[in-house]
């Protein structure tokens, strides 16, 4: 959950994290498929597929921003058990919010248009918020936050 968090999205750079944390005695993403179909099933974090590619590809995200920043905190800083200065936290809860809010405006425009959240991977073109139809593109949104 801390590495979902900490921008470990695949289940390659999950099993490769948790291996190395010697969580898992084999780099193997297999392994860690049943957990994350359970997580998603209990709706506490979403698959989202990534187009773009000729193999089917999947990416995690916490379903709660608030329980990812929460994660995101621990995972930098424990500040449950540390003290932790409030600038630190802060500086930290700047970094995820515009990404939260990405997030949260492509949520909506799925849940008003009908589209599913995809990933986008393509080198020569980024899109922030890409919604799929029927097998191919429909909504195309760039959020913007400052200040």
């Amino acid at each position: 959950m801390k590495g979902v968090a900490d921008g470990k999205e695949t289940s390659t750079e999950l099993s490769s994290l948790l291996f190395s944390c010697g969580r898992i005695e084999k780099d193997n993403p297999e392994v860690l498929q049943r957990y994350l179909s359970i997580l998603t099933g209990m709706g506490i974090l979403r698959k989202i597929p990534i187009i773009g590619r000729k193999r089917k590809k999947f990416v995690y995200q916490h379903a709660s921003l608030l329980l990812d920043l929460h994660l995101y905190l621990e995972a930098k800083c424990a500040y449950i058990e540390l003290e932790t200065p409030r600038e630190f936290v802060r500086k930290a809860v700047n970094e995820k919010v515009p990404r939260h809010v990405g997030d949260f405006v492509e949520s909506l425009l799925a849940k008003i248009y009908g589209p599913r959240p995809v990933r986008f991977e393509k080198p020569q073109l980024e899109l922030d918020v890409p919604l799929e139809g029927f097998k191919k593109l429909e909504l195309v949104e760039e959020p913007r936050w400052e200040g």
